[in-house]
């Protein structure tokens, strides 16, 4: 019987991981105006944290691999609450994009390490279930990271959200280590043949809806509450609400996602998750209203988040057990490289033509792209007559 309390320390994990990398880019309306960036800094601050996250990414698997994810998880998620205490200390640009980068090392650990440990545990029949619920966990943590930050950064100021997180991912850190003594990690020998080409090669497909995925995450947690506050003229605490509507609805699509798999299928709920997060993308681009921006965000791109569970258990299906973590550490460097794209070209395209809608524009371009990818692909499969169009990794 796989042991629930690995999935209880990972959500743990996941939420507190997830809520202090994006407490950042809800504070941008105001650090914005406390320390003096635009639009192009904001894509740069985001691609450069998401680089720093794939460089470790890779090294944390190989390690995950080798040694277990136990210890290595709650390290990581320590190192980022101290970097998170660090950034307290910014006055310029250059200094907050430092810790940035400093922080973003332990952040590298959740995927690659959390994933891993959750796909050897609970792999066959359960992964379905375990891997919505540790995303919607992770999903709860943006949501955290989100809704309260403009709010309290009214009250505490915004060096005292950073403490507030940094101290709670050091706290998830301890807890998530005590909560997992005496489990019996599923451990085999490492595969010696295991390498990130004979990765790629076993999970290719899934690049593009990976990086795509990354792409959409990305543009509207760096760029969402910055158009609400520039179109809607709200109140950064207002803009981050309106942002956190989004991680609600897609934080429960994501909790269901065994009960959609099992209705519509796996395969084809990713397929038309994409087509939704077009239609949703281009709503908010040319709204003008609150209305339309919390329909495009609630009803429609927050279909993103059950694609995030879809690719974990696509995944976790095709990995060897024994290169779990070199598989998913691989994989998720292709999730924040795509973020980092998207970042750096939404900045430049917003920044040159000073319009807030410019990300959105991007976005909905990279999820109708997707979308035409995934239907192409499902064409092949069914051309082929398999279910799945590759083969585990050797």
């Amino acid at each position: 019987m796989p042991d629930r309390r690995v999935l209880l320390a990972s959500s743990l994990y996941h939420l507190t991981n997830d809520g202090a990398v994006t407490a950042l880019p809800a504070l941008y309306p105001v650090l914005r105006e406390a320390i003096g960036f635009g639009y192009a800094e904001v894509g740069l601050l985001t691609a450069t944290g998401l680089v720093v996250t794939v460089a470790f990414q890779l090294a944390f698997g190989h390690l995950a691999d080798r040694y277990g994810s136990r210890a290595l998880l709650p390290a990581g998620i320590a190192w980022l609450g101290v970097g998170m205490v660090l950034m307290t200390t910014a006055t310029t640009f250059g200094a907050l994009f430092l810790f940035v980068a400093l922080a973003r090392v332990g952040a590298g650990a959740y995927h690659p390490a959390g994933i891993s440990w959750i796909s050897r545990e609970f792999r066959g029949a359960g992964v379905d279930r375990a891997m919505g619920v540790q995303s919607s966990f992770g999903d709860l943590g943006v949501l955290l990271g989100l809704l309260p930050a403009g709010f309290l950064a009214g009250y505490w100021g915004w060096q005292g959200v950073f403490l507030f997180w940094g101290g709670l991912n050091v706290a998830a850190a301890a807890a998530g280590f005590a909560v997992t003594a005496g489990t019996a990690e599923v451990r085999t020998a490492a595969n010696p043949r295991a390498s990130p080409l004979k990765v790629l090669r076993g999970v290719a497909p899934w690049i593009v809806p990976l990086a795509a995925g990354g792409g959409v995450f990305t543009i509207v947690v760096a760029f969402g509450p910055l158009f609400v506050t520039d179109r809607l003229d709200l109140s950064p605490a207002l803009a981050d609400a309106t942002i956190a509507l989004w991680i609600v609805t897609g934080a429960l699509a994501a909790f269901s996602f065994g009960r959609i798999s099992r209705r519509f299928g796996r395969f084809r709920s990713l397929e038309y998750a994409f087509l939704a997060v077009a239609v949703g993308g281009i709503l908010v681009a040319t709204a003008s209203s609150f209305a339309v921006v919390a329909l495009g965000l609630g009803a429609f791109v927050a279909l993103l988040f059950i694609t995030y569970p879809a690719l974990f258990s696509f995944i976790s299906d095709l990995a060897d057990v024994r290169a779990q973590g070199v598989a998913f550490g691989t994989i998720f460097g292709f999730q924040l490289v795509g973020g980092a794209l998207a970042a750096s070209a939404s900045g430049w395209l917003a920044a040159a033509t000073a319009d807030p809608a410019a990300p959105f524009v991007v976005l909905s371009a990279i999820a109708l792209a997707t979308f035409a990818y995934l239907f192409a692909l499902r064409e092949v499969r069914a051309a082929a007559g398999t279910r799945m169009p590759v083969k585990p990794v050797p």
